[in-house]
């Protein structure tokens, strides 16, 4: 029997297992069916798939469909990545957006490609905003996030082609050495960055699905937890939000000219921001102080 045969057998196997049937029951109740029926499609269409550990399959696709995500890497709502010999759960931003919109607190959750010509910076503190009608050029030059909460509030998460492609450097390993998900979907892997980073912001309310998904993605999953399988480190998603945050903020600091704008700005500093950058905004009013007096 050649080794994928013996992959195939042990995959069926275990999900004929008496502690795995129950396990499913627990988990899913009435989808049990439909659940083993995608499983095993997604590991017989996938030869890499086969090649991992059975476990790690059974427990990404578990993780999935009790999301209510379907287990189907071409739909684009979840993927069961094959990670060296162990089975990898990404969820992609069309799994985040459903989630959001199934929490009923989202009235709308969205992410776009930015083309030349269509970002407009604003001088408030309001960051950016757009001009769809004004693409001048078919290069991409960031993608941007938006949502709408149910009771009206609006927000916008903005990142340029360099920030993501930094970031991917600096989390993903498998970007490093040119393969993977970031080579061949990089589209679609910049849009889940943009809208995971804009959900965990702070401005958006995140049900347990949501902040599950969170956690786990780009994750393998075993019975004593998960590890991050494409970095040594799992993302600290509040200190990459702080980073972008102050360095945003840096950006409107060193545009303010007169102590009204300065003020303007420190004004609307949530006070979090103004401890962490404390020294750069007293160096900044010194400065207008003395240009003021002479």
């Amino acid at each position: 029997m050649s080794n994928v045969q013996t992959q195939k057998k042990g995959f069926s196997q275990l999900l004929d297992s008496p502690a795995i049937k129950q396990r499913i029951e627990e988990v899913l109740g009435e989808r049990k069916t439909q659940f083993i029926t995608s499983a095993l499609s997604l590991f017989n269409s996938n030869t890499q798939l086969q090649n991992c550990d059975a476990a790690s399959i059974f427990n990404a696709c578990l993780t999935a469909t009790s999301l209510g995500m379907p287990i189907n890497n071409n739909l684009g709502f979840a993927y069961i990545i094959p990670y060296g010999k162990e089975a990898q759960f990404q969820i992609g931003y069309k799994g985040f957006r459903q989630l959001a919109i199934n929490s009923n607190q989202y009235k709308e959750l969205d992410v776009k490609e930015v083309f030349e010509g269509q970002l407009v910076e604003d001088n408030s503190f309001k960051g950016f905003h757009f001009d769809w009608k004004s693409k001048s050029g078919n290069k991409v030059i960031g993608y941007a996030s938006y949502f709408q909460l149910l009771n009206g509030f609006e927000s916008i998460y903005y990142m340029s082609l360099e920030d993501i492609e930094k970031h991917a450097k600096k989390y993903s390993q498998t970007y490093k050495k040119g393969f993977g998900n970031w080579k061949d979907e990089f589209d679609k892997m910049a849009k889940k960055t943009v809208v995971k980073l804009h959900l965990n912001s702070g401005f958006a309310p995140l049900s347990i699905e949501m902040q599950k998904a969170q956690e786990m993605d780009q994750t393998v999953i075993n019975d004593n937890g998960y590890k991050y399988a494409d970095n040594n480190e799992p993302l600290d998603l509040e200190k990459l939000n702080n980073n972008e945050e102050d360095k945003r903020t840096l950006d409107f600091l060193n545009k303010c000219e007169t102590l009204e704008s300065f003020n303007e700005l420190k004004n609307s500093v949530p006070s979090e921001v103004l401890n962490r950058l404390s020294k750069e905004f007293e160096e900044v009013e010194n400065n207008l102080i003395i240009n003021n007096t002479k």
